[in-house]
């Protein structure tokens, strides 16, 4: 991400002459490689770094120090600030990268892409060349499907869109209150600080926990704190800072103690943040960013912090680093364990070596020539981009013209699958119904043969089991049963309760629509699979605080929910069998669902005798490893938890005769 620019933006000011000197401060480079680490170690799906994603705070505080210098200076220099030569600056700098990125979205999009990606590319390209990705992610940006399968290849660029808006509409308003009476500086610092509060404010007016915080998290009124709190050290700075740092000796010293407490904060941030904690939002992303600028201070002070940041690898990948955001991300999605074979480490450092080789190419051959005017006029530049953007678009609207079918189909084979289906009724044995199982029964790869004890299997639960019922409603056809598949996007079983995963939940509670549905089909198994929904951050009631699978009153809850669950699908006289949630891509979530099968779940079976546990994690997690790959078929679950249609069909054609044969 440009934090203001190359070396230029970090020669620092020294001194106090009209004509001021500059001196080179590497210990920046190397906080702004710093800074892309973190990105690079959250994306890389490090969990014990929850909070790497605040490095794009480090760059926002970073980027609106350095350019409120360059601004300032500036203006001391000549009484004035050039607007069009700073924006033909920033636009030489940041566009020939980000159009190279762009392109390397849609390569991506065009050789590997899903459907998603195919019906999204024109608006994320078009939002991105617009510097609006941010509020495109706020305003529709982000579904259901990309969040487990199919993010945006440009989806990244929302933070390029806030320094974008930033560097546009800033430059503005500090040439006007630069102009302003006999202390333009003062109305400048009071300009600062109103828009810093008025941001503040918008925070905590915005967000309400519990809900998605994708509105603050995005927005340009809301993220611009961290910049106006990096442009306000700037100021500081020039108003005398810099020159006391010069004299005294004990300041020194004390900027170098904050800087340490800087880092170590930052570290702190890094282990335990979540971009849905409420706390980042009340306060903690100001703290945050206080804490940035205690380390941008002593970055520019002799000490330990300079010393460490201004290491040479640090300092080489700080450099670059605006290319290694921008080309990090389609790299990360193009390289994944299905494709390379790979994972963990090894697969981090080769996605890592290739974006580091990316950026270092562009930077070289693209951005710097450009940048100091060695490959084209000034006129040139402006006539190129554009030209450019303009064959990017054409090329967005070759690829995306006829997108593939999409690899996971969300809805139920059988066309109304809101009535219930019709069949012959054939009645449940007596002991099925009621033989007790109170631990996991093993799937079978080959049971025996048997005459089917039913012939009506309701199938509840989420999109997975959505997904997976599909192979289910084929599998019946030929064998004499109906299946009614009624699998709901969003919710599990637990319905009391808000979640915190994407956007907050608030009309989940399915035992209404579930009694009316046993009533009106009369099954004779209920099947019963929910993943991720019940495991995931829970607000039980308004007010409490979020609860996990591990704390006692969450824990009691899922039980009692699951429960009541039991009763109300075998009021009938059905036989409900519950599949156990597999693992998943996501390690975290995977660990959520482990501890769901292996304490919770074995508690409903105590508490409801009468249900029927099965284990499929043994067949579909080898090891208790995801593999997308099932069976022979390649990609069964291509997003990391849903099927597409020939894994479920490979998965009914050895779980069916076991469920109903038994």
């Amino acid at each position: 991400m440009d934090t203001g620019g190359t070396r230029d933006a970090e020669r620092l000011p020294v001194g106090r002459s009209r004509h001021r000197s500059t001196s080179y401060q590497p210990g920046l480079d190397g906080l702004r490689g710093l800074a892309v680490t973190g990105v690079l170690l959250f994306h890389g799906g490090f969990t014990a770094l929850s909070g790497g994603f605040l490095g794009v705070s480090t760059f926002f505080t970073l980027s609106g120090f350095l350019i409120t210098t360059l601004l300032l200076c500036e203006h001391a220099e000549s009484g004035r600030i050039d607007l069009r030569r700073f924006w033909t600056r920033r636009f030489r700098r940041l566009r020939p990268a980000a159009l190279l990125a762009l392109l390397l979205a849609v390569l991506y999009v065009a050789m590997v892409g899903e459907s998603y990606q195919y019906e999204r590319l024109r608006l994320d390209i078009v939002a991105a060349l617009a510097d609006v990705e941010n509020w495109r992610l706020i305003f529709g940006g982000n579904s259901y499907v990309a969040l487990f399968s199919s993010p945006s290849p440009v989806q990244h660029f929302w933070s390029l869109a806030i320094e974008e808006q930033f560097y546009f509409a800033f430059p503005i308003a500090a040439a006007v209150l630069l102009t302003r009476g006999r202390a333009p500086l003062r109305w400048f610092t009071l300009g600062l600080v109103a828009a810093g509060v008025a941001s503040c404010a918008l925070l905590f007016v915005l967000y309400r926990p519990g809900d998605d915080p994708s509105r603050v998290y995005y927005g340009s009124d809301t993220r611009a704190l961290e910049l106006i709190i990096g442009a306000l050290l700037a100021v500081i700075m020039h108003r005398g800072l810099r020159a006391q740092l010069a004299r005294s000796a004990r300041l020194r010293l004390a900027v170098v103690a904050l800087g340490v407490v800087g880092l170590v904060g930052t570290t702190v941030a890094w282990l335990l943040a979540a971009d849905t904690q409420p706390w980042l939002y009340r306060g903690g992303l100001a703290a945050y960013a206080l804490g940035s600028c205690c380390v941008i201070l002593a970055a520019t002070v002799a000490g330990p912090v300079r010393s460490l940041l201004s290491v040479r690898p640090l300092r080489a990948l700080g450099r670059i680093s605006y290319g290694v955001y921008l080309f990090h991300w389609p790299v990360f999605l193009w390289l994944t364990p299905s494709r390379t074979g790979l994972g963990g480490i090894e697969l981090f450092i080769v996605r890592c070596t290739v974006t580091i080789a990316c950026a270092a190419l562009s930077y070289h051959a693209v951005e710097q020539p450009i940048r100091r005017g060695e490959r084209m006029t000034r006129r040139g530049s402006w006539v190129l981009a554009p030209t450019a953007a303009l064959v990017l678009c054409g090329i967005v609207v070759a690829v995306s013209t006829d997108p593939p079918p999409p690899p996971i189909v969300f809805r139920a084979v059988r066309a109304d699958s809101s009535a219930p289906p019709t069949a012959a009724p054939v009645s449940v044995s007596p002991t099925n119904a009621s033989r007790p199982h109170s631990t996991w029964t093993v799937a079978r790869a080959n049971p025996g043969p048997a005459a089917p004890a039913v012939s009506r299997v309701m199938l509840v639960g989420d999109s997975v089991a959505q997904t997976l019922g599909r192979g289910f409603e084929r599998w019946a056809t030929p064998h004499g049963l109906v299946v009614w598949n009624v699998g709901r996007f969003y919710c599990g079983v637990l319905g009391s309760g808000d979640i915190q995963v994407m956007e907050t939940q608030r009309s989940c509670d399915q035992l209404p629509t579930w009694r009316d549905q046993v009533a009106a089909f009369d099954p004779d198994v209920v099947i019963v699979l929910s993943t991720i929904w019940d495991v995931v951050p829970r607000q039980w009631a308004p007010g409490e605080d979020f609860l996990l699978p591990g704390v006692a009153p969450f824990d009691d809850r899922y039980v009692e929910g699951y429960s009541s669950a039991v009763d109300l699908l075998s009021a009938g006289g059905a036989r409900v069998v519950v599949l156990d949630p597999m693992c998943v891509a996501n390690p975290e979530h995977s660990r959520r669902l482990q501890y769901a099968r292996d304490r919770l779940l074995p508690r409903v079976a105590q508490a409801r005798p009468g249900v029927h546990l099965v284990d499929v994690t043994s067949r579909l997690c080898p090891g208790g490893a995801f593999d997308p790959d099932l069976g022979g078929v390649t990609g069964a679950r291509p997003d990391g938890i849903h099927f597409d249609d020939q894994g479920a069909d490979w998965v009914a054609s050895w779980l069916m005769p076991m469920l109903l044969h038994s």
